[in-house]
């Protein structure tokens, strides 16, 4: 049970990395033979591959937003909610490890900023259309707190 104190110690400490409270977590998982917690902990440490289903708490919410080069970055709007929702929605697949050091190097560069993901070229060209004079194609813009909300869900997880 020492261990077991230990872990929800560490998963209330915001000093100690969610990627180092995992560690723990998956020794803590095999000695009371917790299947479905072993899972997870990998998954969160290794991160998941295409195709696997990813925690509800994964999954981010973007804006679409193009640069243009007289005004700046400019949001674009796309009235069909389902496209929308398609284009603005990502499976947060990271390992745990590289979303903390995506944070990281946010909070050290003093940006308090979004994550950028480039949207395929040839998507981003679509979504322009004919009117893209000098618009460069959109990026899906991820405000870095939901990153923050991921790494907080794994914390809760441990000790629930």
């Amino acid at each position: 049970m020492g261990l077991v104190c230990e872990l929800q110690r560490d998963a209330l400490n915001q000093d100690v990395f969610a990627s180092d409270l995992l560690r723990k977590a998956m020794v803590v998982a095999r000695k009371l033979s917790v299947p479905d917690m072993q899972v997870w902990v990998e998954h969160e440490l290794s991160g998941y591959m295409t195709g696997e289903e990813v925690p509800k708490y994964r999954i981010i919410q973007g804006e679409l937003r193009c640069l243009n080069p007289y005004r700046g970055e400019i949001p674009m709007y796309i009235q069909d909610r389902g496209l929308r929702d398609t284009l603005t929605r990502r499976r947060c697949e990271q390992s745990i490890a590289e979303i903390e050091e995506l944070i990281r190097q946010h909070h050290e560069h003093g940006s308090k900023g979004s994550v950028v993901m480039s949207v395929p070229h040839d998507v981003g060209c679509k979504l322009l259309g004919d009117s893209h004079e000098g618009i460069h194609p959109p990026a899906l813009h991820f405000p870095v707190a939901q990153l923050v909300c991921i790494v907080d869900a794994v914390r809760s997880y441990v000790l629930e």
